[in-house]
């Protein structure tokens, strides 16, 4: 996320100035800011404070997402973007991106700074998803999003692990 918002060459500046000031030392999460603070000009108090020292994270939540045409133009896109955590708010920069069935890909970021934040967006082409596939937003994710793990495979039903000898071996113990 702060590469995100310093852009790559100033971001990886940062981090050669932190290697040079701090080579075989110990460095913590003031000196990191300090160092990001130092290459880029800019006060990232709040944001450290938010990522680095608050517990939780976000939990987002679309909500009454609508598509209609536009005649001539394509199709508007818009709905509600809520923060249903417990806790205030956070301040974020959310990354929306919309794929169209003809496989357009238009990316927009929200700011949102409170509980919900409209948003609507003009498209040459119809929506298909609205999705974050690169994960650039730390935030809860919804279980959909997750990858399957072990043991979602493990606990649902026996599991055959076939070895690379020709025998086979039934899998059945829980982890």
């Amino acid at each position: 996320m702060l590469r995100q918002r310093l852009g790559g060459k100033m971001f990886i500046a940062a981090l050669q100035h932190l290697y040079r000031e701090y080579r075989f030392q110990r460095a913590d999460f003031t000196d990191l800011r300090r160092a990001f603070e130092h290459v880029s000009g800019r006060d990232l108090q709040a944001f450290f404070r938010q990522w680095v020292e608050r517990r939780g994270s976000p939990v987002l939540q679309l909500k009454a997402v609508e598509v209609s045409p536009v005649e001539g133009e394509g199709s508007r896109i818009w709905g509600q973007l809520r923060q249903i955590q417990a806790g205030a708010p956070y301040r974020l920069q959310v990354p929306l991106i919309i794929l169209t069935e003809q496989g357009q890909i238009v990316e927009k970021r929200l700011a949102m700074q409170g509980r919900s934040l409209g948003w609507e967006v003009s498209l040459k082409k119809v929506p298909q998803k609205v999705v974050d596939p690169r994960f650039d937003l730390f935030r809860r994710l919804h279980s959909e999003e997750m990858p399957p793990t072990l043991d979602s495979l493990v606990s649902a039903n026996p599991l055959w692990l076939i070895p690379p000898q020709p025998s086979a071996r039934r899998f059945t113990e829980r982890l």
